[in-house]
């Protein structure tokens, strides 16, 4: 049987929490965004924010990205040649 939605999204897989003011980005081993806004400026900011709280070895999977900066961010290295998935340098 499926498991119940409570079960699914209970306190300990989901939180409410000011997308700014959360700390605990670098706690994940994967992060995965579908582009949370639609003004460019607040996507780019975002967008930078993740790439340098994801912990080293982490894996970044990040749909509709507004920048292609991470391209040139050593601390990178996309992990499929179409998917918009990258790997950052370090270990877990």
């Amino acid at each position: 049987p499926a498991p119940s939605r409570a079960a699914m999204f209970d306190h300990q897989r989901v939180s409410s929490a000011d997308i700014w003011e959360y700390q605990q980005y670098d706690q994940f081993q994967v992060i995965y965004y579908f582009r949370p806004f639609t003004e460019r400026d607040l996507q780019l900011r975002f967008e930078k924010m993740i790439e340098d709280r994801l912990q080293p070895g982490g894996v970044l999977i990040a749909n509709h990205k507004n920048s292609d900066h991470i391209a040139d961010d050593r601390r990178f290295s996309r992990l499929h040649p179409d998917l918009p998935v990258w790997s950052k340098a370090g270990t877990i």
